[in-house]
């Protein structure tokens, strides 16, 4: 490489080492608590590639993973994106009909393992939207080994209670995903989009739902990732919670005053409900200035406040 590239990657790498205040004084990286990622529906691992440079930088361990059917692991209708094919695509059964939330679970729960035997003891839980649902099922199952549970602009329904049925609440009114779903999930087996659309109106639903907030380029460019189909029982299925498993967790919500996919209004129903059900632990509530995908257009925001989650967590450890 020549020298001019190294000085200039140099130059860059330790310029956003200090803007994020580097790593903790004293650590190494076995000390450091480490920060998993959950990513929401019809998304992957790739929505965090703006954040996780951010949280490295901030000397945070990070970890981004494609869920079961997400990501390098979705798989598509054979309907979808053919012409003359749309009226096949609203009905034709999902490939990720038979996904389900134990699968969900059981992929980060690896993945907190993996972190865990490297020397990571400490983790932080953090899913996007969907992936609330996510943060629930591993938090009741492994709560020992979760220092914190962060919801961003995720969906975190009261025990027992479907996801599905807060958005028939007066409180998600504003909400504007079931717009853009297409066909009959309990037929398909999938909550179903169309990122391939070039009608203009559903697109333009599209980007309002998700990315309202966002440059013309970075919208398309991330509606060109997402994949058409999101499971239908994980979205289906009732968490039974616990106050003395799920409940004992330290929990932050992270709350996007711009969303239209969790409208602030069901979000702080989120949090009112979750509050009554373990009053002892109420949630700490973080509100950012950003649509529904705050790590596309907020990334250093939404880093800053991860990094302060994990370093409160190292320090309540080490007291």
């Amino acid at each position: 490489m020549p020298d001019i590239f190294k000085r200039h990657l140099f130059k860059a790498a330790a310029a956003s080492v200090a803007m994020a205040g580097g790593p903790a004084a004293g650590t190494t990286p076995h000390e450091r608590t480490a920060i998993v990622l959950v990513h929401g529906g019809w998304h992957g691992a790739w929505c965090y590639e703006r954040l996780l440079p951010l949280l490295a930088a901030g000397g945070a361990v990070a970890v981004a993973r494609d869920l079961p059917g997400h990501g390098l692991g979705a798989r598509f209708p054979a309907s979808y994106g053919r012409p003359g094919q749309e009226a096949a695509f609203l009905a034709e059964r999902s490939p990720l009909a038979g996904v389900g939330l134990d699968d969900y679970a059981d992929s980060v729960i690896a993945t907190i393992d993996a972190l865990r035997a490297a020397g990571h003891r400490r983790v932080v839980l953090a899913g996007h939207s969907m992936g609330g649902i996510v943060l629930h099922a591993v938090g009741e199952r492994a709560s020992e080994k979760i220092a914190a549970l962060v919801y961003i602009a995720g969906n975190m329904p009261g025990t027992g209670v479907p996801i599905g049925a807060y958005f028939g609440l007066p409180e998600a009114a504003s909400a504007r995903v079931n717009p853009v779903l297409l066909g009959d999930p309990a037929t398909t087996g999938a909550f179903r989009i169309d990122p391939l659309a070039t009608r203009g109106a559903y697109r333009a639903a599209l980007r309002e739902a998700f990315y309202n907030d966002a440059t013309d380029a970075d919208a398309e460019a991330a509606l060109h990732l997402l994949s058409p189909d999101m499971p239908f029982a994980p979205m289906t299925t009732p968490i039974a919670l616990s106050a003395r498993r799920w409940g004992a967790i330290e929990r932050h919500y992270l709350l996007c005053l711009r969303d239209n996919a969790v409208p602030p209004s069901l979000a702080r129903r989120f949090i009112a409900d979750a509050d009554a059900f373990v009053p002892a632990h109420r949630t700490r509530v973080h509100e950012l200035d950003s649509g529904h995908s705050p790590f596309l257009t907020a990334p250093r925001a939404l880093a800053d406040l991860l990094l302060g989650i994990a370093a409160s967590a190292a320090r309540e450890h080490r007291e």
